[in-house]
C-alpha cells in the first residue's frame, strides 16, 4: 500500500504545481495564432490568383472576339494562352483541353 500512497502524493504535488501554466497556454494560443496568420496569408494569396485568372481568361475572351478567327481554332488557343502566360507569370504552362 505505501507505494499507492506514494502515488497518490505524487499526482497531488504534480496538480497543486503552476510553474509550467503560462508556458503550456503560451504554447497553445501561440499555434492558433500562427494558424491564422498563415491562413490569412495564403488565402488573401487564393483570392488574388483568383482573381488574376478572372482578368485574364476576361481579357483572352475580348481579343478572341475583336480577331473574330471563326473555325481557326489553333490561333484561338494560341492568342488565349498567350494572355493566359501574360496575366499568369508565375504558372508554368496552360494545360491543352482534349475534346470528347
Amino acid at each position: 500500500m505505501s507505494g499507492y500512497k506514494k502515488l497518490i502524493a505524487a499526482l497531488k504535488r504534480f496538480g497543486a504545481d503552476r510553474r509550467g501554466a503560462f508556458a503550456i497556454s503560451f504554447v497553445m494560443l501561440s499555434t492558433l495564432l500562427m494558424s491564422l496568420a498563415a491562413f490569412g496569408l495564403e488565402g488573401s494569396r487564393y483570392i488574388t490568383e483568383r482573381a488574376r485568372l478572372s482578368d485574364a481568361m476576361e481579357q483572352a475572351a475580348l481579343a478572341l472576339t475583336a480577331e473574330d478567327n471563326g473555325a481557326g481554332a489553333a490561333r484561338n488557343y494560341t492568342l488565349a494562352s498567350d494572355y493566359f502566360r501574360a496575366w499568369m507569370r508565375n504558372e508554368k504552362r496552360v494545360i491543352t483541353p482534349k475534346s470528347r
